[in-house]
C-alpha cells in the first residue's frame, strides 16, 4: 500500500506539470529493480538553449589560432593571432654584415579543425601600435587593435599538414626586413632595444577570408628570422613570436538562427534553432540546461530519495568526426537566470561513442549533488547548468559540440535513480 502510494505520486507528477504548459511523460517508464529496490526514471524533459560569452580572455595565448570558416548554423568564425616579438635572445650583427632576406617561420602544434584537404592562405601584417591590455589587465577575443590591411608583409598558400613536424615559412617583404636589419646596425645598440617597439610594435597572422578554410594552430616557437652574411658565412637574427599576444576571434551570426544572441544575459532556445544547442570554444558559445520540473520533483521527494542523477546529452549525428573532433574537455557551472556563474560544479562525466551507427553517442554527466542541493533549498531557485569548454581551451581552439534537446531524435534527458522508501502517511 505504501509502495503503491510512492508510485502514484511519481506517476501523478506529469499531470500537475501539464497544467504549466510544459508537457512531460515523467514516470511513464518507471522500472522497478527488485534487487536494489530502486525506481528509475529517464523521461524528464529538459530545456536547452545557447548562450554566448561577452568576451573571452585570450592574452598570452599558448597557440596562434588562425582560421576562417563559414558555418550554416553558427555563422562565420574568423580568428587572427596578434603578437609582438621578443628581443631578449636577439644577437645583433657586426658592422660589416650584409643583409640577405627575411622570413616568418611557423611550427605546427598539431591542432586543426575542419577539413585540411584544401589549400590554406596565411597573410602577415604589421601592427601600427603596441598591444595594450584592456582595463581588466587582459586582452580578449574581441579586443580591437589597428593594423594596416593594405600592407601585406608576406603571404603563403600551402596544403596544411598539421600532423607533420616540418615548419612552413612566409617570405617577408624585403624593404621591411631590410629596415629591421639596418636598424640593428645602429652604433648605439641600446637604442635598438629601447626603441624597437616604436617602429615594429608587432604583427598580425591572419587567414584569407575570400574562401571558407579550416582552423590551424601554430606554436609560440614560431619566429621572425632576418638572414644576413658575415665574412662569407650565413647568420640569423631570430625574433621569437612569443611576446605580448592574443587571439582575436570574431563571429558574424547574421542570417542564422543565433543572430539575436548578443550578450551573455540572453540565450536562444533550442526550439528556435532546430531543437539543437551549441557549444563553440573559439568565441564562447555554451549550452544551458534547465530542469523545469525540479520544483515538482522537490515537492514529491526529498534529497535522500535521489541516489543518482545523470544528465545525458547526445551529440547530433554528422556534427562531429575525425575532422571535427569533440572538445577535449568540458566544464559545468551553476548559473542564475541571467546566466551569471554562481559556482563550478564537480560533475564527473564521460563520453561513449556509437561508432557503428552514430545515433546514440552520449555525454553522461553525474549531477547528483546539484539535484540534491536544489531539492534541499528552503526556497527552490530553478538555477540552470551551463556546459562550456575547458577554460584553457576558450579562444584557443575552434572545437564545437552540437547536442539535441528533449524533442530531438538525439534526445537530451535526465536520469534519476530513486530509492523506493516507505512514505509515512497520517
Amino acid at each position: 500500500m505504501q509502495k503503491a502510494l510512492l508510485y502514484f505520486m511519481l506517476v501523478s507528477l506529469p499531470f500537475w506539470i501539464c497544467r504549466c504548459n510544459f508537457p512531460t511523460p515523467l514516470g511513464e517508464d518507471i522500472v522497478q529493480n527488485e534487487v536494489l529496490d530502486v525506481v528509475f526514471i529517464d523521461t524528464i524533459n529538459l530545456r536547452l538553449s545557447t548562450v554566448i560569452d561577452d568576451s573571452i580572455i585570450t592574452s598570452n595565448a599558448e597557440r596562434h589560432l588562425v582560421g576562417f570558416h563559414e558555418d550554416a548554423d553558427i555563422g562565420t568564425v574568423h580568428s587572427k593571432s596578434l603578437f609582438a616579438v621578443r628581443l631578449d635572445s636577439v644577437e645583433l650583427p657586426a658592422e660589416d654584415a650584409e643583409y640577405l632576406y627575411t622570413e616568418f617561420e611557423l611550427f605546427y602544434d598539431r591542432y586543426f579543425y575542419y577539413d585540411t584537404a584544401h589549400d590554406f592562405t596565411l597573410k602577415l601584417y604589421p601592427l601600427v601600435e603596441e598591444l595594450e591590455y584592456d582595463d581588466d589587465g587582459f586582452l580578449h577575443n574581441i579586443s580591437e587593435v589597428d593594423f594596416v590591411e593594405e600592407q601585406v608583409l608576406g603571404e603563403l598558400t600551402f596544403g596544411p599538414r598539421p600532423n607533420r613536424t616540418q615548419s612552413i615559412s612566409i617570405p617577408v617583404d624585403d624593404a621591411y626586413g631590410r629596415g629591421i636589419f639596418d636598424f640593428s646596425m645602429i652604433e648605439d645598440q641600446d637604442v635598438f632595444f629601447d626603441d624597437f617597439y616604436d617602429f615594429y610594435p608587432g604583427f598580425v597572422l591572419a587567414p584569407d577570408t575570400l574562401v571558407s578554410q579550416c582552423f590551424l594552430g601554430f606554436s609560440n616557437t614560431s619566429r621572425l628570422i632576418v638572414h644576413y652574411r658575415l665574412s662569407g658565412e650565413d647568420y640569423e637574427m631570430i625574433f621569437p613570436a612569443s611576446g605580448n599576444r592574443f587571439n582575436q576571434v570574431l563571429s558574424d551570426r547574421s542570417g542564422t538562427e543565433l543572430a539575436d544572441l548578443v550578450t551573455s544575459q540572453e540565450d536562444i532556445s533550442s526550439r528556435q534553432t532546430g531543437n539543437k544547442a551549441y557549444l563553440n570554444n573559439a568565441f564562447g558559445l555554451s549550452i544551458k540546461v534547465e530542469i523545469p520540473f525540479l520544483r515538482d520533483i522537490g515537492e514529491t521527494l526529498n534529497e535522500n530519495f535521489i541516489t543518482e542523477a545523470t544528465l545525458v546529452l547526445r551529440p547530433v549525428r554528422d556534427t562531429y568526426g575525425d575532422l571535427r573532433p569533440f572538445p577535449a574537455g568540458l566544464t559545468f557551472y551553476e548559473v542564475d537566470r541571467f546566466n551569471r556563474i554562481e559556482r563550478q560544479l564537480n560533475a564527473p562525466g564521460f563520453l561513449t561513442l556509437d561508432d557503428e551507427f552514430g545515433e546514440d553517442t552520449q555525454y553522461r554527466i553525474e549531477i547528483t549533488d546539484f539535484i540534491q542541493d536544489k531539492i534541499n533549498e528552503v526556497e527552490l531557485v530553478e538555477d540552470a547548468i551551463l556546459v562550456r569548454g575547458a577554460s584553457n581551451d576558450l579562444g584557443m581552439n575552434a572545437d564545437q559540440l552540437v547536442v539535441g534537446d528533449s524533442f530531438s531524435p538525439f534526445e537530451a534527458s535526465l536520469e534519476l535513480f530513486i530509492l523506493d522508501y516507505i512514505i509515512e502517511t497520517e
